[in-house]
Formats: structure tokens, sequence, C-alpha cells
């Protein structure tokens, strides 16, 4: 006999409770101020697998910098990889940067109104279309990213995985009911986005606050704990960045990165990439533009979503014609570098 997946009872209830409360609690974040279509693309972009929190702090400045796609459009990759310092993920700054080109020349300026005109930018996902076209048009297009799968998996006591094709065409479908039956898709995306964030959150969720609790099955089951059920993380490759650090008085000699890869196009001291510790010979001989390795000054792991990188920092001196760049070390992050990079500065500057 087939299985009948669960769904979320009482639709009309959900949706119009939501609604209801959304405005009166959404918090004060910048990109809900002035709210015009390019604000809300850039929103989204920068809202990718990063915290509301952090958002908040950069996104002021970077549309100050680029109120429009002609501006970004207009600007150096350095300058919108700088601006973008402390966001991580800057494979999204380079979309956007992509994006507001397509924008400005095919699309006269103008963000596209469509989830599918949307998805043909770089960078923009099923998720980023709908965000953009609900919240800035209005459009009846749904949304999933972790919180609302996580409050549609507890709306209707789903104990599965929230990963996976069946899992994600059951979310969709729900998604897709939810925003068809709301008077405001845009109210109701955000607030399934809000609930998600501030009240149906993975641990010790706040059900008591919530607006659905008297429609969730979950709630009603107590199972919120467990809903959706939890997948065991892919371990992450482990490897070894050896970076090689020379200061000149107040600056950090540094190259540009190669075009393809992990940090692409920004500024780095230079780094012997292995599987394992090399001992300082053979960083040299990796490494024909440093003439003297002069001390090892400390290490420190950095994660990313697939490695787990083991920085060693040493103090170098590089032959005279090593093509390297200096960076005051006072002004690094105005520059394109990256949180590893900043922390491999502090390491190096410590006694």
């Amino acid at each position: 006999m087939r299985k009948v997946a669960k769904q979320v009872s009482n639709l009309p209830a959900v949706v119009l409770r939501l609604e209801a409360w959304f405005p009166r609690v959404l918090r004060n974040l910048p990109w809900r101020k002035q709210r015009t279509p390019w604000r809300v693309f850039v929103s989204e972009v920068m809202l990718q697998q990063t915290q509301a929190s952090r958002v908040a702090e950069k996104f002021p400045a970077f549309v100050r910098r680029f109120p429009n796609p002609k501006q970004l459009a207009r600007a150096a990759e350095l300058d919108v990889l700088a601006l973008w310092q402390g966001l991580g993920y800057y494979r999204r700054a380079k979309n956007l940067h992509a994006a507001a080109k397509i924008i400005t020349t095919r699309c006269r300026g103008r963000v596209p109104r469509t989830s599918l005109e949307l998805q043909s930018l770089p960078g923009i996902g099923r998720y980023s279309a709908g965000a953009i076209a609900s919240i800035a048009f209005d459009k009846a297009e749904p949304i999933v990213d972790g919180n609302v799968a996580r409050v549609l998996s507890r709306l209707a006591d789903r104990r599965e995985s929230a990963k996976g094709k069946v899992a994600d065409e059951w979310l969709w479908s729900a998604a897709e009911k939810c925003v068809r039956a709301a008077k405001s898709p845009a109210v109701l995306n955000e607030a399934l986005m809000e609930l998600g964030a501030t009240v149906c959150v993975p641990k010790n969720p706040r059900c008591a606050q919530c607006p659905v609790r008297a429609c969730c099955a979950a709630f009603k089951a107590n199972s919120q704990e467990f809903v959706p059920l939890k997948q065991s993380a892919a371990p992450k490759r482990m490897v070894v960045h050896h970076a090689l650090v020379e200061i000149r008085g107040s600056s950090m000699g540094m190259i540009t990165r190669p075009a393809k890869g992990l940090w692409a196009g920004m500024l780095s001291p230079p780094v012997v990439e292995s599987v394992q510790v090399l001992r300082p010979a053979k960083l040299l001989a990796e490494m024909r533009e440093v003439k003297s390795i002069e001390q090892f000054r400390g290490e420190f792991t950095f994660l990313t979503t697939h490695r787990a990188i083991r920085f060693r920092v040493y103090v170098a001196k590089f032959h005279s014609q090593a093509k390297l760049r200096w960076i005051s070390l006072k002004k690094l992050d105005h520059y394109a570098v990256s949180n590893a990079v900043l922390k491999i500065a502090k390491t190096a500057m410590e006694k």
C-alpha cells in the first residue's frame, strides 16, 4: 500500500495567522527599509548561507556604494570583493557583480520580475528567485530554505529528513500551497522565514511564542525537537596551508590568488598547499621566490564548507624579484581579503 505523505493541516488558518503575526514582530533589518527591487536582490544574495546579523553589518555600506545595478556593473571586481569582506562565500559577490552587468545591459537596469527570469541570472537559484519575486514584486512564488523547511516539516509532523529528492518535492509543494493561499505573498514568505529564524529554531523551539502552534502537528505530538530528522554531515577534507609572510615596516607582501579555486582572485600572502605538514626545506623547494624562512609563528584551523584547513604561519624573506604587492596592515580589511588572511596577519604579528 502506498504511503500517503503528511500535509500541513488547516492551511488557511496557518497563512492567516502568519500574515497577521509578521508585521508585529519583524526585526529591524536594513534591507527592510526603503525597500526597492535592487535592495531586495542584493540582500537575498548576501543572505545565502550567511546569518542575518552579519549581513546587517555589511549591507548598508554595500548599497551606498552600489545603489543600483549600473553602479555595481561598472565597478572593478576587487572593489566589490573588498566591500564583501567578512561575508564569506565570495563566489556570491562575483555572481552578484556578473548579474548586475546582465541586468544593466539586457534588462535596461531593472531587476527581473519573475522567478524564471531571475533564475537565468548567475547565482540565483529557485529559492532566491522566489524570495526576490515575492518580496520585491509580491508574486505568488514559493520559497524553501532551511528555516522554511523546518517550519513546514513541523507543521505537518513530517518525521523524515528535509534533504533529498522526495523531501524536496514535498517541501516545494507545501510552500506553493501556502503562498497561493496568501493575501500577500511577500508578507507570507517573510513570515515563514522569520518564524524559522526566531521562533521555530532547530534546538529548543520557542513554541509558546509561535502564532501557529494550534495548527502544528509536531507541537501536538511533542515531536518538535527531532522534526525534521537530522542527517549526519559529511566529514570535511583536511588540508594544510603553509602561509609565507614577509612584513616590511607596516606592510605585508601579498599576491593575487588564482582565478579558480578557494578565495579565487583575492589577495593573500603566498601559500603552499599540501595534504600534510611540510618541512621548511620542502617549502623552499616548492616556492622558489622565497629566499629564507625565518620563523614559525603558529597555526590555526579555519573551516570552510567542505574543508578543514590547518594554517601554519611562517615569517619569511622573499627574493627581490618576487612579485609581491605591499599592503598596509592597518588597512588590510579595506581590501579583498578573506577572514583567513586577517587571521594569518594577526598570527604573523604576534610575538
